[in-house]
């Protein structure tokens, strides 16, 4: 209604059929409309209620443009590229009538690639003398370019007249990138400056890049790239990292050149590739060969066929040879060799030996593990490739033996690898929400994380433990960024590798929502608004984590909710069964996941337990202790071999958590499960016992 007491809405519209309907939403335009969103029984709608031009208002009459200035994220007055920003200007109504509907049209005289803006902005409706602040959404693609950028403001509608028009300009910078190059280059031979390339013996190519650029390049790389029989010693790719800019950093390539080499000069390519910009640098290096003999042996029929085996991969010393010893952190280590053979070679012509032995796995390679290149000389060259997966840390001497009834067998020079494992670290997100109808999750987490970070130094090397258990740290929002934060450390800032493990640990109230599925209830979930405080576990969790690529376990302890009759010591206190969308999404691939019961079932606390029964049979299970079941005592760890598995824990379980409901809660029934898809994975080590 107006002051007057008038219907200032044109239409009313009714909606819905007079059966649970109701408004979730309101919102009013700057035009004085109103947008509104509900449901109704069987619909949802979203409709907009159209105001009139209330007495005294006017699409005539005049205004004035006061200040204006650019509002970017830096702060420095500059847009630049990959920036967004706003114009922000005065607007005030100079006339005597009040203005209807004013809007701020943006034009642009001379367009810059890589400069957007908003065309229309809604000014709405200004009483005789008063005033508003304007935005101008603005923002710089990664395509922009420096300069200026002029952005023509009028008045819409005509009938509205302003002083003058509006000129704004917007000073623009080009973004900031690395700029790579070859800046020197040298050849050495036995420690001296190489003028030219003896046959057999290793020469050195040291290349100089710098960063030229305006950025720091990330994930630098040079590619060495060189002609037939010229054999490297070492590999191709070589990693140089981040090189800030104005850095200069050297990088050398040893190769040698076998004695079948024909070519007059050897020319190695050499390419500069970064994170944004694959082909950065690239340059040609050519270095004569020593001149041979023109008279060349002939073969006699007689000699024996050639056959020679040289290591691409453990990388050869400055010798040519593999160093005595190379270390491995990982238990499968990959193994190259160059074969030059004047007859055909197959994959089968190749066996690793493990400590004199053939290592049966590794020679089943068949040929994709072999390539071949000719170069019309008689001679063939072939790159074998394989993997050997050593059983546990130690010393491994290993050989390749190459060659066939025409060739003979030929040994490779032995290698010891050492093997010791690194770690993995632990990244442990454990959670138990304050809930006044629940005694126990604040206890659940703080106990689990006590319990796992006793597993820095066994395990794991370290253990990275974030605890929320207090109502400042379970809200909905902070929930919504815990695997969000997880997210970051993994790619962003690299404190995730692949190699480490990423346990979540939750005990709260649960609910099943129609649109959003299972969600978890965060301290300060509101049931009038369940699904705008509620934490959606699809989104907020499993979503985010598809993106960390390592070992990921999830064990949550929570029912649904739903209006049924409360029962003294559940979780499920005001709340349903276990949902089938919580069991669904625990299917997620690359995820190893236990929820505390069946869809039917709830969770349970007590007491007795000082924790939820989950909870509280999870701890027994990690103390090593034994606890009672239905057909005795049980260990989780059954065989003894100190190491639990997921697949032992979910056992241990899956047996002990129904016993101590039924026995503690007059028959109840509590069973944990396990996803089909976890159960693939159930083997991965869990929890060690050992010192």
């Amino acid at each position: 209604m107006t002051p007057e007491g008038k219907n200032a809405w044109k239409d009313p519209k009714y909606f819905g059929d007079k059966q649970d309907d109701g408004a979730e939403g309101l919102l009013q335009a700057s035009n004085g409309n109103l947008f509104v969103a509900g449901f109704s029984s069987s619909d949802a709608w979203v409709f907009e209620l159209e105001r009139n031009k209330p007495e005294g208002f006017s699409s005539q009459g005049s205004v004035k443009f006061g200040n204006s200035k650019l509002v970017d994220e830096n702060g420095n007055g500059i847009l630049e590229a990959g920036e967004r920003g706003w114009v922000e200007l005065e607007v005030t109504n100079t006339g005597s009538n009040a203005t209807w509907q004013a809007t701020a049209q943006v034009t642009i005289d001379s367009p810059m690639a890589g400069f957007t803006f908003f065309e229309k902005v809604k000014i709405g409706n200004l009483l005789p003398g008063a005033s508003r602040r304007v935005t101008i959404p603005v923002s710089g693609m990664d395509e922009l370019n420096a300069g200026t950028v002029q952005l023509n403001v009028k008045i819409l509608p005509t009938t509205l007249i302003a002083n003058e028009p509006l000129l704004i300009t917007i000073p623009c910078l080009k973004a900031a990138l690395p700029d790579l190059a070859i800046i020197n280059a040298s050849f050495t031979q036995n420690g001296k400056a190489a003028n030219q390339a003896r046959l057999g013996e290793i020469v050195k190519l040291e290349v100089e890049i710098t960063n030229r650029g305006t950025k720091d390049a990330e994930d630098v790389q040079l590619i060495f790239s060189y002609p037939a029989n010229i054999l490297p010693m070492g590999e191709r790719l070589v990693k140089i990292g981040n090189l800030t800019q104005g850095a200069t950093t050297r990088r050398q390539f040893s190769f040698k050149a076998e004695e079948i080499y024909q070519q007059k000069d050897i020319g190695i390519i050499c390419q500069v590739r970064e994170k944004h910009n694959p082909q950065s640098a690239r340059d040609t290096f050519s270095l004569p060969v020593v001149e041979r003999k023109t008279e060349q042996p002939s073969k006699p029929e007689s000699q024996t066929e050639l056959m020679r085996l040289s290591w691409l991969y453990p990388e050869p010393d400055a010798s040519g040879k593999p160093g005595a010893t190379v270390a491995s952190e990982d238990s499968v280590y990959q193994l190259k060799v160059l074969a030059l053979a004047s007859s055909q070679l197959n994959a089968r012509d190749f066996t690793v030996l493990l400590n004199g032995k053939p290592y049966n796995e590794g020679s089943k390679m068949g040929e994709k593990g072999l390539q071949k290149n000719t170069d019309g000389t008689g001679i063939s060259e072939y790159r074998f490739q394989t993997k050997v997966s050593f059983p546990a840390p130690g010393n491994y001497k290993i050989e390749i033996e190459a060659g066939n009834d025409l060739t003979g067998k030929v040994k490779s020079a032995p290698i010891q690898v050492i093997y010791q494992p690194v770690k993995p670290n632990l990244h442990l997100i454990s959670i138990g929400v304050p809930h006044d109808d629940l005694q126990y999750p604040t206890q659940d987490a703080a106990d689990f994380a006590k319990a796992m970070r006793q597993q820095e130094g066994k395990l794991y090397g370290k253990v990275i433990e974030k605890l929320y258990n207090t109502k400042e740290t379970t809200t909905q929002r902070a929930l919504e960024l815990v695997v969000d934060q997880l997210q970051l450390d993994y790619s962003k800032r690299d404190l995730i590798k692949d190699k480490d493990v990423v346990i979540i640990f939750v005990s709260s109230h649960g609910i099943n929502l129609p649109r959003e599925g299972f969600c978890l209830l965060p301290s300060d979930y509101d049931m009038l608004f369940a699904a705008k405080t509620s934490v959606n576990y699809k989104t907020s969790f499993l979503d985010p984590l598809a993106d960390i690529k390592c070992k990921k376990f999830v064990l949550i302890d929570a029912c649904n909710s739903g209006a049924i009759e409360e029962e003294e010591g559940s979780k499920g206190q005001s709340y349903d069964a276990m949902p089938d969308a919580l069991i669904e999404l625990m299917k997620a691939r690359g995820l190893r996941s236990l929820v505390s019961c069946q869809k039917d079932e709830r969770s349970y606390e007590d007491p007795t337990w000082q924790n939820g029964a989950f909870t509280e049979a999870i701890l027994e299970a990690l103390s090593g202790k034994e606890g009672k079941v239905e057909n005795g005592q049980l260990k989780a760890n059954k065989n003894g071999d100190k190491v639990l598995t997921f697949g032992e824990l979910y056992e241990y379980l899956g047996k002990r958590v129904p016993y101590m409901v039924k026995t503690t809660k007059n028959g109840k029934g509590q069973n944990p499960i396990m996803p089909e898809t976890s159960k693939e994975l159930e083997d991965v080590p869990f929890f060690y016992f050992g010192g």
